[in-house]
């Protein structure tokens, strides 16, 4: 069977979901084309980051979500596949003779119906918070789970990095949860990399320098970071998550062998500390985790095959 020609649609900035979902299909040996509005700069961060731009193959306005007739023509070449990647852009309308499949990436950012639009006009409804699909299902929506994952090119560990902190939170959105647990390990005297706009292969760099990876969700969604702090060998230390149940069941990640995760700052600092006055303890869990997230091939490769699985693409 021959490669698909992927048509994708998503905002592109530096740094966005789609640019790992580009990458895992060109991976996979697919022609890819992209559309959708240029930005240089990203929203949470006044880091230069424009060394980092993701230019789509056509470029479009970012004042409207345009018609599902008035994309295909701007591709190089007839799609396939139509993979949207939907993080508050969308396609308006049915492609027709082209199955159409949308990924949901931020249902705890948006009202509960938001999505209901976007899945209204698709053949493959993605969604990669698990827990945030249930109202979607309850009206026949069948929507599909596909978590965030890591990407093995950017997300890596190197046994061989300087450590020069212990806690590494690499975020632009501080949430009072996120200060506050900040402000609890400063006082417990951690040294802790916070910092924003460190995309890629810089973020990379700062979180193998680090012991934990800190995750403090903003809605019980289980971050990106989550994944890519196993990739990084860390001891990936999150708030419990929604989706965390259904990790443990299909991926074989749970909490106590593979990370650790609390519920409070009292709890996040006293596992903190654990890891510190514990470490050959906390680097079998780092180990494990690391082991496990590549074992159960959590990749934004994998999550891409199962696109195109089902959409018919992949054997």
């Amino acid at each position: 069977m021959r490669k698909p020609i992927i048509g994708m649609t998503y905002l592109h900035y530096p740094m966005s979901v789609g640019i790992f979902f580009k990458r895992a299909f060109k991976r996979l040996g697919c022609e890819v084309y992209s559309a959708g509005p240029f930005f240089d700069t990203l929203p949470w961060t006044n880091r230069d980051v424009k060394k980092h731009c993701d230019y789509p193959d056509a470029v479009m306005a970012d004042t409207s979500n345009p018609l599902a007739e008035k994309v295909v023509p701007l591709f190089a070449k007839r799609p396939d596949l139509i993979v949207q990647v939907d993080a508050g852009y969308r396609i308006r309308g049915r492609f027709e003779t082209i199955p159409n499949a949308v990924i949901a990436t931020d249902p705890h950012a948006f009202p509960a119906n938001y999505y209901q639009d976007s899945f209204r006009d698709a053949d493959l409804h993605y969604m990669m918070q698990a827990s945030y699909s249930k109202p979607m299902m309850a009206i026949g929506i069948p929507v599909r789970w596909l978590p965030y994952a890591f990407d093995p090119e950017m997300h890596y560990w190197n046994p061989h990095a300087p450590k020069t902190h212990f806690v590494t939170m690499i975020t632009g959105l501080m949430y009072p949860e996120r200060i506050q647990a900040k402000q609890r390990l400063e006082i417990e005297r951690f040294s802790i990399f916070n910092e924003s706009g460190h995309l890629f292969d810089e973020g990379t760099e700062k979180y193998n320098q680090g012991i934990i990876a800190l995750n403090w969700s903003s809605r019980k969604d289980l971050p990106m970071r989550f994944w890519e702090g196993l990739a990084y060998h860390n001891v990936v230390l999150t708030d419990r998550c929604w989706d965390l149940p259904l990790v443990a069941e299909q991926f074989g990640i749970k909490e106590g062998e593979h990370y650790l995760a609390f519920d409070t700052v009292d709890e996040m600092a006293e596992k903190a500390k654990w890891v510190r006055d514990n470490r050959h303890a906390a680097e079998d869990i780092a180990a494990k985790g690391y082991a496990q997230v590549w074992s159960a091939l959590c990749t934004y490769t994998e999550r891409a095959k199962q696109i195109l699985r089902d959409a018919g693409w992949w054997e």
